[in-house]
């Protein structure tokens, strides 16, 4: 304690004790002061505790910008193509795609983990790429079922971006893959395509040295497949003699047709390896699957099926012939999803409905009471809800009644017969008020709203409103409902675009080409063509009109803009009955009844080789079956 303190201590004890208060007995008269108490010396305060360094915090994950621009498109060759815009990012290293069958891509990839090509995600999502290009051709996709595809960006950590997502449809098979491995035991193990599973035995007999292969193909795309081959590319031991496929070096071909493989269903057949000496184990065979178009023909009293590429595969089925009448098929059409085709009978009226998975015959109709009558042409309507049938009470004209000849063809009622498509019930029907002839061709718009009616021998057609199913009067003029009345020689052939705008006819020598505006019933074009008989034109999506026609020296392919003619082949010495056009794959094919197919490029006309060998010269693959003119219709894919 300091003096002072000291001092003040002692005056305030003074204070409190009074005059009582003395100085001990021999105290000095100064007090001395206590030393200044051993005050604990201050505490031992802690160090400052020994805090954690900061934290090891990871640093920032590095981001990536996602892909932007994704699109998807069905490709030429099947499958669907893909294309993107990669982000302008140092840090990316590769963009994760997957896609799915379907379905939208449910899948988000999880930061740090790296996927690869072919991995199988689960509920049928599967990784395509994790490469930095910026487009894929090909990704497989089930035929008529949307494929959706989904990408992110990612970094060399695997930190992925946020989604990008497109879909498409295509109706291509595309390239269908698949592998049997076959031991000498006879286990069977199969390595799948796309859009097909297989299932398969086998046995294998050493003593004559053949495996016996029960091949089974269950159709898992979304539609129909018409004419489906299985082509053997490749076998480590073996050979078949099963028929070959001409085109790409003459394969052999499991064929599984004619009859279409409905979806779901899983055809089954039968092939032989011979040349097996045990010296192998495992045989191991490679497949490749694929389909074609087929083409519905008129055959006589029978519906003939041809394999639209050449192959020679093919069938027929009996078509009902109305009782006592003699008759062929006149007039087919397809269901827009290919199962079902309509015929109709030249010389009766009755009406055949195949299923085309089957080719069994499901319905037929009579169309006239009294059974007299024949069948022009049938047409399914675009929603396939619907069958127009355009009907003529004089049978078929040459030889109905024994008159002959376009001059002596007979007065005939036309009448447009509306049926529903699944039962055949006639809901309704109309006849024209007069005619001078029978009627000969019907196109319908393929937006449902038109017909056209061509006539044999004159210059009119008769337009009907299917709205209303009602005749449409062309001549607001003249008393009644009137026809279109054309140019000379219209009226035998006749097409009509899409939207019934616009009706272009051929007449019956080939030689004039006339195009109508429905709406106002002008004739805006009429062109001379080079001449010949006449077999059927079609009208291209591009509004172009391609002819067949026979002519002296041989058969005639035109093609015809609106504004020029052009000849894209002409077939030496080749007699036709019937063509078609296929636009899918851009060709154009010829048939004949001497059993014989030729195809050429729509583009230019140039001959396509259908037998695998192009120094051979030949030109046609045969055919199954006698097809002829009365008509034709393709499958729709």
């Amino acid at each position: 304690m300091n003096a002072s303190r000291s001092l003040l201590f002692v005056s305030l004890l003074a204070a409190a004790c009074g005059d009582n208060f003395a100085a001990p007995p021999g105290a000095d008269a100064t007090p001395t002061a206590d030393a200044a108490p051993n005050v604990d010396a201050a505490p031992n305060v802690d160090a400052a505790p020994n805090v954690d360094a900061a934290p090891n915090v990871d640093a920032a994950p590095t981001m990536i910008d996602p892909v932007t621009g994704l699109t998807a498109t069905p490709g030429a060759a099947g499958g669907v193509d893909l294309a993107w815009t990669n982000p302008d990012d140092a840090n990316l290293a590769g963009v994760l795609v997957v896609a799915r069958h379907g379905a939208a891509v449910a899948f988000t990839p999880t930061d740090g983990t790296a996927y690869t090509v072919g991995q199988d995600l689960a509920d049928d999502q599967r990784v395509r790429s994790i490469a930095t290009v910026t487009s894929l051709a090909a990704v497989p996709a089930l035929a008529a079922v949307p494929e959706h595809v989904a990408a992110w960006a990612f970094t060399a950590d695997h930190v992925y971006s946020t989604i990008a997502v497109a879909d498409a449809t295509t109706n291509l098979l595309g390239t269908q893959r698949g592998t049997l491995t076959i031991a000498l035991d006879n286990t069977v193990t199969i390595t799948q395509p796309d859009g097909l599973t297989l299932s398969a035995t086998a046995g294998y007999n050493e003593g004559v040295g053949t495996i016996s292969i029960t091949l089974g193909v269950r159709n898992d795309t979304g539609r129909l497949l018409f004419n489906l081959k299985g082509l053997i590319d490749d076998a480590n031991q073996g050979f078949t003699t099963e028929r070959t496929f001409p085109q790409a070096i003459g394969r052999p071909a499991i064929y599984f047709g004619p009859e279409a493989t409905d979806v779901g269903a899983a055809p089954v057949r039968n092939f032989t390896l011979n040349g097996i000496d045990g010296s192998v184990d495992p045989v191991v065979v490679d497949l490749e699957f694929l389909d074609h178009r087929a083409a519905f023909v008129s055959s006589r009293t029978e519906l003939g099926v041809i394999d639209t590429s050449g192959s020679g595969f093919g069938g027929s089925t009996p078509f009902a012939v109305h009782p006592g009448f003699k008759t062929r098929i006149r007039g087919i059409d397809i269901s827009a999803d290919g199962r079902w085709v309509a015929a109709g009978g030249r010389a009766s009226p009755f009406l055949n409905v195949f299923d085309t998975t089957t080719l069994a015959r499901t319905l037929s109709v009579d169309l006239s009471a009294s059974g007299v009558g024949s069948i022009s042409t049938v047409r399914f309507s675009p929603d396939q809800t619907k069958l127009w049938v355009l009907l003529s009470d004089n049978r078929h004209w040459r030889g109905g009644d024994g008159t002959s000849g376009f001059g002596g063809a007979p007065a005939a009622a036309i009448t447009l017969v509306e049926l529903d498509a699944t039962t055949l019930a006639e809901t309704q029907r109309v006849s024209a008020p007069f005619v001078p002839n029978m009627p000969r061709g019907l196109a319908v718009a393929g937006d449902g709203s038109i017909a056209a009616i061509s006539m044999v021998g004159v210059n009119q057609v008769w337009l009907v409103d299917l709205a209303t199913f009602t005749f449409i009067d062309t001549d607001a003029a003249a008393g009644g409902v009137q026809p279109l009345v054309l140019p000379e020689g219209f009226a035998d052939f006749i097409v009509i675009s899409g939207d019934g705008a616009t009706l272009s006819g051929l007449d019956r020598l080939g030689q004039t080409v006339t195009t109508v505006d429905t709406a106002t019933f002008a004739v805006t074009q009429t062109a001379a063509l080079t001449n010949g008989r006449p077999y059927g034109a079609t009208l291209l999506a591009d509004g172009d009109l391609v002819t067949f026609n026979q002519i002296s020296n041989g058969a005639l392919l035109r093609r015809y803009d609106g504004v020029a003619e052009t000849t894209l082949s002409l077939i030496p010495g080749v007699e036709i009955d019937g063509a078609f056009v296929d636009e899918l794959t851009g060709s154009v094919s010829l048939y004949n009844a001497a059993g014989k197919l030729f195809r050429f490029a729509l583009a230019d006309g140039a001959a396509i080789d259908l037998d695998g060998d192009p120094d051979n010269g030949s030109l046609s693959a045969d055919i199954n079956g006698d097809a002829d003119r009365h008509g034709n219709v393709l499958s729709p894919f």
